[in-house]
């Protein structure tokens, strides 16, 4: 493994000139031993009406304007491999479908579900401020009718613009056509049973994104009158379906979602036009000298792996090209922006990908000149800069990376 070094190079940059009646909302179960942990216990307040302002900043029917509606995505049935204990086959669909998704407000109430400080708890103690729980009726339709579902949930939403909902049905009480051809045992001393199916999803304007999964419970084949410990659990299947996309992400936290989708309001393309106005940039070298800068982000595909929690993070391509041409390179950069007053706060940007060396014998291939390398053998370029509004600042260095 390369290890680095001190930095051989440090440009700063100063860019951009200046700167059916629903159920109660089920109960809230925090882990063992957190009302000592983070001194503060589960509580909840009653929200007596749908546009009642809360301490959360927004009311139920702030939520409701963003997510409440149709919306459509495509849907992927997964074939589930073999696990040694059990084959399990679905249909009437598979591979590639469509699922159609429709919010309404329903008669019940709701609820605002937070922590607040124990009697004894230090002066200035901070807890989680919660999310409030919505109930709604809720239609679950794919395109072959093998989900034909209406029924009653309830909505969680720390934000007014996304929410998230789960819940469950009995396979044998589907309305629609999704059936089992087979869950057949592989072991001689286990039968297996399908248990609850759990939907469960995220909401926002005019988009969605889950997953559709079952249990699996395991008996004994053959009664005995001896007393005996419980069969084995079964290894659970993996999701049946999934929305809008299949495809994994590399870092594991993040999800594929269209690039136009509003997870906060607005989307990591909004993200990008902000990023890619054009503005006149300046870089300051490490002597002082000044010249030009230019910074072009590729075209975000349809679909981009997103994460999406106090800010919306995604990976996108970077052109760096100084008007002297001492650097004219491409590289990915991670962009992470954070809301603020219903819009789009700060933008931060970073070296994102796995880091390259590059070979400092042949720099010039690589679109740097001019820079001193030392005794190296190989060079990483980094850069990192925050974007608010008309102000933008950062830096570009190179570091030395020694060989193994």
């Amino acid at each position: 493994m390369p290890r680095t070094s001190s930095y051989l190079l440090l440009f700063g940059l100063l860019l951009a000139g200046c700167s059916p009646s629903a159920p109660s909302p089920p109960l809230v179960f925090y882990p063992q031993g957190s009302l000592s942990e983070d001194m503060c216990e589960p509580a909840a307040l009653r929200i007596e009406h749908v546009d009642e302002p809360t301490a959360l900043g927004f009311s139920a029917i702030d939520v409701l304007a963003q997510v409440a509606g149709p919306r459509y995505s495509p849907l992927v049935w997964l074939e589930q491999p073999a696990n040694g204990e059990y084959e399990l086959s679905y249909g009437p669909e598979h591979g590639v479908s469509s699922i159609a998704l429709d919010v309404r407000v329903a008669e019940g109430q709701i609820w605002h579900q937070y922590r607040a400080p124990l009697l004894d708890a230090p002066e200035g103690t901070e807890c989680d401020p919660g999310f409030l729980q919505i109930p709604i009726e809720l239609s679950i339709e794919s395109a072959a009718q093998a989900l034909n579902e209406r029924v009653s949930a309830v909505l969680e939403a720390r934000v007014p613009y996304r929410g998230h909902v789960v819940t469950t049905f009995e396979s044998a009480a589907l309305a629609g056509g999704l059936r089992m051809d087979r869950l057949g045992s592989l072991d001689p001393s286990r039968s297996f049973w399908l248990g609850p199916l759990t939907f469960d999803a995220w909401l926002w304007r005019d988009g969605s994104s889950g997953s559709l999964s079952a249990q699996v419970g395991s008996a004994y084949v053959k009664e005995s009158k001896q007393l005996r410990p419980p069969p084995l659990p079964a290894a659970q299947p993996g999701d049946l379906a999934l929305w809008p996309s299949a495809r994994a992400c590399d870092d594991g936290n993040s999800i594929p979602l269209p690039s136009d989708a509003k997870l906060m309001g607005w989307s990591a393309r909004d993200v990008m036009d902000e990023l890619g106005a054009k503005q006149p940039r300046e870089l300051t070298w490490s002597d002082g000298s000044v010249t030009g800068l230019e910074l072009d982000f590729a075209e975000l595909p349809s679909e981009v792996c997103q994460s999406f929690e106090e800010s919306l993070e995604f990976d996108a391509a970077l052109r760096v090209k100084t008007s002297d041409g001492r650097i004219h390179v491409r590289m990915p950069v991670r962009v992470s922006a954070a809301p603020e007053r219903g819009g789009i706060g700060e933008i931060a940007l970073r070296r994102g990908g796995p880091e390259t060396p590059l070979d400092a014998a042949d720099l010039a291939a690589s679109g740097i000149t001019d820079a001193p390398v030392g005794d190296y053998a190989s060079i990483l370029i980094d850069i990192e800069g925050t974007h608010r509004g008309a102000g933008e600042t950062g830096s570009i260095s190179l570091r030395g990376v020694d060989s193994q």
